[in-house]
């Protein structure tokens, strides 16, 4: 009977290949499938149970905002963000929205100034049962005039990694609904 040294292994590689690529996961690749989820809500004066709730935004000093349930804004609305710094230190997160969302931005933000804009976040690398590391209400901005670049510029509660995870989260969130959609909304 004769024995081949390296036989064995090569039978083996074909079955072994295929878990060697779905085990090695490089920190690339884990960057490329991060997402956020984000919500922007409209502050509300009237209190109905239904439709309203009550929220508390901003860690360091809290604002109570009576907000609508329902956001009009959500990540499927974004085309891009980016955190950027500002003059006079730190840093701001804008986020630029589809065409349409543009529109429903300009027509929130005409016709409720004084008002704020309550926005939501869920953000970091996903643990196994898709929870996000963070979530929580990111800023409420005062409404002062009609946004009609749709542009959404706020300085979010949160640290510069935090906000940079949120924004690259977005962004590949935009790029696979770009891939995957036959309609360029640019």
């Amino acid at each position: 009977m004769i024995i081949r040294r390296f036989g064995f292994n090569i039978y083996l590689l074909p079955l072994l290949l295929p878990l060697l690529i779905a085990g090695c996961r490089t920190e690339a690749g884990k960057i490329r499938h991060q997402y956020s989820a984000f919500t922007v809500h409209m502050e509300t004066q009237g209190d109905k149970k239904d439709s309203t709730k009550l929220v508390s935004v901003v860690r360091s000093s809290p604002v109570l905002l009576n907000i609508e349930k329902e956001p009009f804004l959500n990540e499927s609305m974004v085309k891009s963000a980016k955190v950027m710094d500002v003059p006079q230190g730190g840093f701001v997160l804008q986020i630029e929205f589809t065409r349409s969302a543009s529109l429903t931005l300009e027509q929130y933000s005409a016709r409720s100034m004084g008002k704020r804009f309550a926005i939501y976040g869920e953000f970091g690398q996903q643990t196994v049962h898709n929870v996000f590391p963070h979530s929580r209400w990111l800023a409420a901005p005062v409404i002062d005039r009609r946004i009609s670049n749709g542009a959404l510029v706020f300085t979010p509660d949160a640290d510069r990694k935090e906000a940079e995870d949120f924004a690259l989260g977005l962004n590949n969130l935009a790029r696979v609904r770009k891939s995957r959609s036959y309609i360029d909304e640019d």
